[in-house]
């Protein structure tokens, strides 16, 4: 942990840089179909993993479809500016909306 945040601070060119790791240590594993689509495998994903953060759990099926929306737009090739818009606005709390 301790070197991806001194990686990453060495590569923003930030003074300071704080990692945050907030995980309960609970597993999640959602069961899926032999039948899923790589969306609804990815979906649960990040489900699984948006749960298990105090953070995020709350609004963890809107945040996962936000994911996979993002996804979508880097893929479209947004530019950079476009993509931190719309995880600014996936971000923003709720009683911002």
């Amino acid at each position: 942990m301790r070197k991806l945040q001194q990686q990453l601070q060495r590569l923003s060119n930030a003074i300071i840089f704080l990692l945050k790791y907030e995980v309960e240590a609970v597993a999640y594993v959602s069961p899926l179909s032999e039948e899923a689509s790589r969306t609804q495998i990815e979906q649960e994903v990040f489900m699984d993993l948006l749960t298990a953060n105090n953070v995020y759990k709350k609004r963890s099926p809107e945040l996962a479809q936000g994911l996979i929306n993002l996804k979508e737009l880097q893929l479209e090739g947004r530019s950079e500016v476009e993509l931190y818009e719309f995880v600014q606005s996936l971000l923003m709390p709720e009683e911002e909306y």
